[in-house]
């Protein structure tokens, strides 16, 4: 106990939590928190999508010679739709990353100069990420698109690496002496920091999987051999969500196991204050019950590829899966911001000054943009007539 109060003294005198209550928020704190949720949870599907594809045809690459022209295709349709959903996701990565800021900024805006080089770095691998698509789409040549895809997944698993890292200095400032003193880098040296950065790559697995089995399913009218090779990759898309779930399920029993078990008697707390019934299940028990489900339909999928109706089930299960993640996360946050160590804060605690002219402009800004990026996503995925 003592060597926690020095620590949260020397962390008070050396590196000081910024204070919040200067600035008012313009709107109720539970409505910036929805959307901040929302944004994200649109954000992470285009992430793992991204991330997820480039897993996949990475490993399809290693495995497939390059002579097999009709499985080349279709990989050849899945990394062309890729570059699109790439600016997807770095364009639906701004509204959480403001909304962020608005709620946790004297946090995040700390995490953030801590790393430095590391955050700035980011976007240097988020260009090379395009470049890497453009290669292996557009060249399509064995000796320039097994490099550009070895590349992608190291591409994205850096950025990955470094926003975990990022995401778990927001909430613990304890760390922060570390970093001030250089002692750390990049790496925070904490016990959730290596299983939620591999519980992130769970969804990726799922995500990529899921992207190939549609991308083989609407080139059945176009294959060559009467769907027999789509149906392959289909298997093979499956193949893949198969192990996403599994991954999930392991994973997500080390992150569990790995929070503080103050943590997890907190939400044993707040599930039972917020369950309809006394038997409702726990969000913990949801979380790993559904990958298995997910896994009893992926197998199912695996016996008739060719059934859209599992391809649409899985996918709306992992859309559900990440609405979790996110909800999640953001428990997370709030209990470990929530800490005596941390400031004892609360979004509550924000003033409020309520400029109800710049939320509706927001709000119909906000709807206008998630139509048009349905509309986008439906015409990348709705597109089958691409020249080789």
């Amino acid at each position: 106990m003592t060597e926690l109060i020095n620590i949260q003294f020397m962390v008070s005198q050396i590196v000081p939590i910024p204070q919040y209550s200067t600035v008012s928020l313009p709107a109720s704190a539970w409505l910036l928190e929805s959307l901040l949720l929302l944004t994200f949870w649109i954000h992470m599907l285009f992430v793992s999508m991204i991330a997820g594809s480039a897993l996949v045809l990475f490993t399809r690459s290693c495995l497939i010679p390059g002579n097999k022209l009709t499985l080349g295709i279709i990989d050849k349709k899945m990394i062309r739709a890729l570059p699109p959903v790439l600016s997807l996701t770095i364009t639906t990565g701004i509204a959480p990353l403001l909304f962020v800021q608005t709620l946790y900024g004297h946090y995040s805006y700390s995490s953030n100069i801590f790393l430095g080089y590391f955050w700035l770095g980011s976007l240097v691998l988020l260009l090379a990420g395009f470049i890497c698509l453009y290669l292996a789409g557009w060249l399509w040549n064995w000796k320039i698109s097994l490099p550009a895809l070895t590349a992608l997944p190291l591409v994205f698993l850096s950025i990955a690496y470094i926003y975990t890292n990022n995401a778990i200095l927001t909430i613990q400032p304890e760390h922060w002496l570390e970093f001030h003193r250089d002692q750390s880098w990049l790496h925070v040296n904490d016990a959730i920091t290596i299983p939620r950065f591999m519980h992130n790559i769970s969804y990726w697995l799922l995500a990529g999987g899921v992207f190939l089995s549609w991308t083989a399913y609407f080139s059945r009218s176009s294959d060559q051999t009467n769907g027999t090779n789509s149906n392959t990759t289909i298997k093979g898309g499956l193949t893949f969500c198969a192990l996403g779930f599994i991954a999930m399920i392991t994973t997500g029993i080390w992150y569990f196991g790995a929070l503080p078990a103050e943590f997890r008697n907190w939400l044993g707390q707040f599930e039972m204050h917020n369950s309809l019934t006394d038997s409702s299940p726990g969000l913990r028990y949801i979380w790993l019950a559904l990958p298995g489900l997910g896994l009893l339909l992926t197998i199912s999928g695996l016996l008739k590829p060719q059934n859209r109706s599992v391809l649409i089930a899985i996918s709306t299960l992992g859309g559900l899966l990440m609405a979790i993640m996110v909800l999640f996360r953001e428990l997370i946050r709030r209990w470990y911001l929530s800490r005596e160590i941390a400031g004892s804060f609360s979004i509550e605690n924000w003033p409020v000054a309520s400029q109800n002219s710049v939320i509706i402009v927001l709000l119909i800004s906000f709807v206008l943009a998630l139509t048009l990026i349905a509309i986008m996503t439906g015409l990348i995925l709705k597109n089958r007539q691409l020249r080789y």
